[in-house]
């Protein structure tokens, strides 16, 4: 079977998928030569196609690597148009089909949880949407029309109140300048263009971080913990789970160690920021250098395809075709919610105020597995752990032996008054949050995250042995060849040898590690061979030992019975 097939998903949910037919070794290039060609866009290099492997890792497709090499769990074979890089400008984009992907790409990043904002510019943003989809606030509809429209991830009737007073202040606002509007208002949100990758710091605090047009931001919540631009990053370097960013700061050089869920996250994180980093920091592509990071043996390379930023826009620039007609897609719509009594529960930024720690797994570029010890400490949140002498706990007891109580009337008592747990029936359960266990208090106690390192100690060892051994060998056969092996047919050789530096090395330090091995063979060989010339002289005394016993007493046996 040489010919294949594969769905594209479109950024507009409700049509349906293209459906592309490649060759078996086809490249990448193929489907977005393809996808593009479908969607008549010409400013190519923002969007990119990108699918997901058996393990929930999401991977952007390389052009210029093999379709099933790169796709191993198909077929079948799926996929999704998205944008990939950020315009810096939105503003400097030349045309309107380019604006209005962009503009979906944003709807599903306010819907899904990504681009953060308060409430104003929550109710601003929906405003805009419904203002693109709907055109003016007509008096005469009935009902709560924007209950129809899925906006961010969770909206009560609230908002929805607030976003329909909004949008009647949009009179005459056409689709085209809406979505303009719309871009414009997102491109100055903290979370424009960000893709968060789940990763923790050195404390073990999870944090988030961003790759936008700027640099490198490092997320909490809704706050920036810190920001490097792209020209301060110097060096973006991974090994296994371990992400690291060498920074100028200041004229001081830093470097941070983040620690990923998995190692193909981590492997995903340093391909986006290459990626990023070529793409907004260098005026040519020809200027970008092939790179490489891993570990000895599972190394990987990235090398940069397409166009950087700068080129992009000369190319935008040099646009002469007419503006491209298009059909907008219906809004996408979801069942009329029934009002419930809990509507006054729920505030219009309920999600927006909470960061990134809500997002579902199908939303994030990376997997979240909350069953793996991601760092190699225990994570401990400090900022949500309560003080220890004044909060407040209650006894855990069997339902069975006591009657049921109202937690109301049991007074707040004090941790220190309450005796340590032996059983396994009287242990607290309670939130990570609230909650410190009684082994923390143990001096002697280990951690399950240290137990864990305990032993997965000797696998490093076993995995370090065989590079160390490789090494050496390697070493020694250099060097062998260097200063034993007859080689004077090469000048190369005999100019090199010729050296001072050499020569020095030679008498300081190979002659007398050459000697010192050679002795230490003699010295080993020797005893060796005194060992084995004692131990066989010894079996040889012991075994005519005991064939001489044994003839005596046969020869005994034969006297006793002749007489």
């Amino acid at each position: 079977m040489n010919r294949y097939q594969c769905k594209i998903r479109r950024l507009e949910e409700q049509i349906e998928p293209l459906v592309c037919v490649f060759e078996k070794d086809a490249k990448g290039q193929v489907l977005l030569d393809y996808v593009f060609s479908k969607l008549n866009i010409m400013e190519k290099d923002y969007f990119s196609l990108r699918f997901m492997d058996g393990e929930k890792q999401r991977h952007w497709i390389d052009p210029t690597k093999n379709i099933v090499k790169q796709m191993k769990g198909g077929p079948p074979y799926n996929l999704v148009f998205r944008v990939k890089t950020y315009p810096a400008n939105p503003q400097a984009i030349k045309e309107g089909i380019t604006q209005y992907h962009l503009f979906l790409q944003l709807c599903r990043d306010l819907q899904h949880g990504r681009l953060l904002c308060n409430k104003e510019d929550l109710v601003i943003l929906a405003a805009y949407i419904i203002q693109a989809n709907v055109g003016d606030y007509d008096v005469s509809a009935i009902g709560d029309y924007v209950n129809r429209f899925k906006l961010v991830p969770k909206q009560s009737n609230r908002f929805e109140k607030a976003v329909e007073n909004k949008h009647k202040c949009l009179g005459g606002m056409s689709v085209a300048n809406a979505e303009k509007n719309f871009i414009k208002k997102a491109h100055t949100l903290l979370t424009y263009g960000v893709d968060p990758h789940p990763v923790r710091d050195i404390y073990g605090t999870l944090v988030y971080i961003g790759l936008t047009y700027k640099g490198i931001s490092l997320l909490k919540g809704r706050e920036e913990l810190q920001h490097f631009t792209w020209k301060e990053v110097s060096r973006l370097s991974f090994d296994g789970r371990t992400f690291y960013i060498s920074a100028l700061v200041n004229e001081r050089k830093v470097i941070h160690r983040f620690r990923s869920e998995t190692s193909a996250a981590s492997k995903h994180l340093w391909k986006c920021a290459v990626d990023h980093q070529s793409f907004f920091k260098f005026q040519r592509s020809k200027d970008v250098t092939t790179k490489t990071s891993g570990s000895l043996f599972r190394g990987t390379r990235f090398r940069f395809s397409g166009r950087t930023q700068h080129e992009l826009l000369e190319q935008s620039a040099n646009i002469t075709r007419e503006e491209p007609i298009f059909a907008r897609s219906p809004p996408l719509v979801k069942p009329r919610r029934t009002k419930s009594f809990m509507d006054h529960l729920y505030s219009s930024d309920v999600h927006a105020y909470d960061g990134f720690s809500n997002i579902s797994d199908s939303n994030h570029s990376t997997p979240r597995r909350y069953d793996n010890q991601l760092p190699s400490y225990q994570p401990v949140d400090h900022e949500n752990i309560e003080d220890t002498t004044t909060a407040p706990c209650t006894e855990v007891c069997k339902l069975s032996d006591v009657p049921p109580c109202n937690l109301s009337d049991v007074p707040p008592c004090n941790l220190s008054d309450v005796p340590p747990c032996n059983s396994q029936e009287d242990n607290i359960v309670a939130n990570n949050h609230s909650f410190v266990e009684h082994k923390s208090f143990k001096p002697n106690s280990m951690s399950d995250s240290n137990m864990e390192i305990m032993q997965n100690k000797p696998s490093i060892f076993v995995k370090l042995l065989p590079c160390c051994s490789v090494a050496i060998f390697s070493l020694t056969l250099v060097l062998i060849i260097l200063f034993e092996i007859d080689c004077t047919n090469l000048s190369a050789v005999r100019d090199f040898r010729s050296l001072q530096c050499v020569r020095d090395f030679y008498s300081d330090y190979y002659t007398p590690l050459k000697q010192s091995i050679t002795e230490f063979y003699s010295i080993i060989h020797e005893n060796f061979v005194i060992t084995i010339y004692d131990y066989s002289l010894s079996v040889l005394h012991k075994l005519r030992s005991v064939l001489f016993s044994t003839l005596t007493e046969s020869s005994q046996d034969l006297r006793k019975n002749n007489k």
